[in-house]
């Protein structure tokens, strides 16, 4: 394979066009017949889009997988990458170390088979097959090429848990992972969408946390997600409220509930609901992909509402080991993974 010199730019080298960042970019160079020596190469053989993306890609095709399939095609040959134009998200991949720079520093051999845990928004990508068998998940079958930075992120697939479970698993882990750092004793939590994946893993790492004396609400609308939230028996409260509806915060009263809201729906429009449920003087985590960021700014000012409020990078350090640990000691965490397939 042909390997160009080194110019270690947090992946500027595969910018087309304006020069920013790769996740920026309009579009990438995604070609995979040569490499920069600070980078690597992997054989994709499963993706998983985000929540939010995958959601809009499965109602804007109705439902349709070959539909779904041309779309993803199309993203890639316009982008050069995996980022839904209506979401601006992607997801992650799974594949193979097939070819490694000579100035690579990651400490991984060819034949490594690896999580990526960077998004496929800022990741150069080639497929030349993909298989959406069900779609009622994101995970999907592929064949393909793409390419990894020497920034870029990624864990190697930990043996005795199935890889559709840690598919799912390293998909949200940052959302348990950043919300621990803000968790204080004695104060109530409340969780948006908390019957997801992202949900029902933050739930977990509260009840697995030091602080036992934490008041934990989920809120969510779906009826299997409810179903989820009671069989675990992790919160103290349930209720059934559409997020989008900012008046049933009101009638449930639900607003300045909880010192520590975390947002972790993947539907648009759910801002203002979390906003109200903050206490002044709180702590709002958004995790979401479907967050507006000039909706909860200006929602936020519009009611006078002085709080905290932060966006879920994906990253914390050491997130997807912690997730594993506690993924491996529950086994409710475990049943519940395993209904949602």
């Amino acid at each position: 394979m042909k390997e160009l010199p080194d110019k270690n730019l947090l992946g500027i080298q595969r910018v087309i066009g304006e020069i920013t960042l790769p996740q920026q970019a309009k579009q990438l160079n995604n070609d995979c017949s040569f490499i920069y020596s600070d980078e690597i190469l992997i054989d994709v053989e499963y993706l998983n889009l985000d929540a939010a993306s995958y959601c809009h890609l499965k109602t804007s095709c109705d439902g349709n997988p070959e539909r779904m399939k041309r779309e993803i095609f199309k993203w890639i040959e316009q982008r050069g990458k995996i980022q839904n134009p209506v979401t601006g998200s992607g997801g992650m991949l799974v594949g193979t170390i097939c070819a490694k720079g000579n100035n690579a520093s990651h400490s991984c051999e060819i034949g490594d088979q690896i999580f990526s845990l960077v998004s496929l928004t800022l990741t150069p990508l080639q497929l030349s097959d993909i298989d959406i068998k069900s779609i009622t998940s994101p995970q999907i079958k592929v064949c393909g090429k793409a390419i990894l930075f020497e920034n870029s992120i990624y864990t190697k697939i930990p043996e005795n848990t199935p890889l559709d479970q840690l598919l799912a698993l390293f998909d949200v882990c940052g959302a348990p992972a950043l919300m621990l750092r803000y968790l204080q004793s004695d104060s109530t939590v409340m969780i948006l969408g908390a019957g997801g994946r992202s949900g029902l893993l933050s739930a977990a790492a509260i009840r697995d946390s030091v602080f036992p004396n934490i008041q934990l609400i989920g809120i969510d609308s779906d009826a299997s997600a409810l179903n989820r939230m009671a069989r675990s028996k992790w919160f103290d409260e349930i209720f059934n409220v559409d997020l989008r509806d900012v008046s049933a915060a009101i009638r449930s009263d639900l607003c300045n509930r909880a010192d520590l809201v975390i947002n972790c729906s993947s539907t648009p429009g759910t801002e203002s609901f979390s906003i109200l449920a903050t206490k002044d003087g709180g702590t709002l985590l958004f995790f979401g992909m479907a967050t507006s960021f000039s909706a909860a700014a200006l929602g936020a000012e519009g009611i006078g509402k002085f709080i905290q409020m932060l966006i879920g990078s994906g990253y914390v350090p050491g997130h997807a080991t912690d997730a594993v640990n506690l993924f491996r000691k529950s086994q409710m965490l475990q049943n519940l993974w395993e209904i949602m397939k």
